[in-house]
């Protein structure tokens, strides 16, 4: 870019960068062999496979209704849906953006800090334990580095860009209106990208910069991005709502760090610890080099910081993925560029020491990552062999419901914004305050709470009174994690657990008899 200097690249150093781009390589293959052992969704990602089947504009009225993030990653997968429907190859749409992601970082560091700077972020990247299992999940947490850099460097083109046109307006806008509408403290990341941009354009160029279009810019931003703070200020105020986002985390700094390299779910004891060590390298390589500093201080320090102090005095909003998504891609530029301001000996010995124990443990730490056995194919097989028609099965939890649905019976099952359990007293609060005529236009009435396929009633809901007066056999499925039982006609009796899988977390499959001779109700 015009104006940001660049390290030129020499012969001495092709060793170097052959040895990086091996470990890179390494990195991937790690990412690759993960998806070739895949075994199946978990909780989370079942909310954007059922999604899916929405069709639009009801699309986004399914996304408000029944989850709390934006839309913006649900909308990329539905088009990606029609090319690639099948579970792996949805989950392809994770290793594109990764691969994405890579790219994006390794253009900006070869214009911001050279060849050899951008392959060793890169290389960083792909050997992040959490950042490699995030390719590997059908999540946002893919996705995000490479919008999230993204707009940070389309923020600085355009304040010091010599085109012009309002393309790399409209490009920066975009850019940052997509990362906002990414997640749901996405928010609160773009302001902190924005002001890193806007601090490295003035500490190198002052007021030499588009600072009018600029702001302009960023007020147009902030209105199209208001909608996610009133959704957010609406679901904080419906009973049952009060963590919207689930964005704790407990732990301390140093697993709050440490998680966001060596990852979330990391239980080998040195592992945080070590991640935490590499996490504060990068933060003090990147505030002693000069180019930087900034990005450093602004986005590595600053918004984690920032959210310590609101977590002593409001509400905790620390959430690993989210967090590591944002930040690893500065953090790993910012590691790659205070490395290469090292005397060279120094530096080259350096980065062999950083890299050669993040390619030997990258492989035994997705493994010990990725690890799992989803629960919802064998559940629903399990329902599809014993199953009888005139049996009834039973799930209170939707995402559960939408898993089993997609796989006893078929992966266009129906619509989770028609069959869903009858509202709650929250709900029936604010459609009765929308009146009949939006309600219906929006379809935040439910039709149904169950879908019968071949002789078999799926009821969604604890509630299956009702569907299940006139049923002798009831399956119950249920997460031992959340252990809601449903509410049966009278006359049933538990004949125990006849199926239980998943790893970590498993899921149980519950047979319940009518007495013979119970009267019907």
């Amino acid at each position: 870019m015009n104006g940001i200097a660049t390290v030129e690249t020499s012969k001495a150093q092709r060793p170097l960068q052959f040895f990086i781009a091996l470990a890179l390589l390494v990195g991937l293959a790690a990412v690759l062999t993960s998806f070739s052992q895949w075994n199946g969704f978990w909780e989370d990602e079942i909310f954007q496979v059922a999604f899916l089947n929405e069709q639009l504009p009801y699309f986004f009225v399914e996304i408000a209704r029944l989850d709390q993030h934006p839309p913006f990653h649900f909308l990329q997968l539905k088009f990606w849906a029609l090319f690639f429907s099948s579970d792996k190859g949805l989950l392809l749409n994770s290793i594109a953006w990764h691969l994405v992601s890579c790219l994006v970082i390794f253009g900006v560091g070869h214009q911001w800090l050279g060849t050899t700077a951008a392959l060793m972020a890169v290389a960083f990247f792909t050997l992040a334990p959490q950042v490699a299992s995030a390719a590997v999940n059908l999540r946002m947490y893919a996705m995000i580095p490479a919008l999230a850099l993204g707009s940070w460097w389309l923020n600085q083109r355009a304040l010091v860009g010599t085109d012009k046109r309002l393309w790399p307006w409209f490009a920066m806008l975009f850019v940052q209106l997509a990362l906002g509408y990414s997640h749901a403290i996405a928010i609160y990341f773009v302001a902190w990208i924005a002001l890193a941009a806007a601090v490295q354009v003035y500490a190198e160029h002052g007021r030499a910069a588009a600072w009018k279009r600029w702001f302009i810019t960023q007020a147009v931003a902030a209105i199209l991005l208001l909608p996610l703070v009133v959704s957010v200020v609406f679901r904080l105020g419906m009973a049952g709502q009060a963590e919207s986002g689930g964005n704790n985390d407990d732990g301390s700094v140093i697993t709050h760090l440490g998680g966001m390299v060596a990852g979330w779910g990391m239980n080998w004891p040195p592992g945080k610890p070590l991640g935490a060590i590499l996490f504060v390298l990068a933060v003090g390589l990147g505030l002693w080099h000069a180019r930087t500093r900034w990005v450093s201080l602004f986005l590595l320090v600053g918004p984690y910081a920032a959210a310590a102090i609101v977590g002593l005095f409001f509400a905790p909003m620390f959430k690993t993925p989210v967090y590591s998504a944002m930040l690893m891609p500065f953090a790993c530029l910012a590691l790659a560029g205070g490395g290469q301001g090292l005397r060279r000996p120094l530096r080259v010995w350096s980065t062999v020491a950083v890299l050669v124990p993040m390619t030997v443990a990258i492989f035994p730490a997705m493994a010990h990552l990725t690890t799992r056995i989803s629960p919802y194919q064998p559940v629903a097989a399990a329902l599809v062999a014993l199953a009888q028609p005139g049996d009834v099965v039973v799930i209170p939890k939707p995402y559960l419901y939408w898993a089993v649905m997609r796989y006893a019976v078929k992966p266009e099952w129906g619509s989770p914004l028609r069959v869903l359990p009858p509202l709650s007293d929250s709900w029936q609060r604010l459609v009765q305050k929308l009146g009949p005529q939006l309600t219906d236009a929006l379809k935040l009435q439910p039709e149904t709470n169950q879908i019968v396929d071949r002789g078999i009633t799926y009821v969604i809901g604890r509630d299956a009174t009702a569907a299940t007066t006139n049923a002798k056999r009831v399956w119950l499925v249920k997460r031992v994690r959340y252990p809601e039982l449903a509410q049966l006609a009278d006359g049933f009796v538990d004949r125990g657990v006849i199926s239980q899988v998943g790893i970590p977390e498993s899921t149980q499959l519950i047979l319940f008899e009518k007495i013979k001779g119970s009267p019907p109700e």
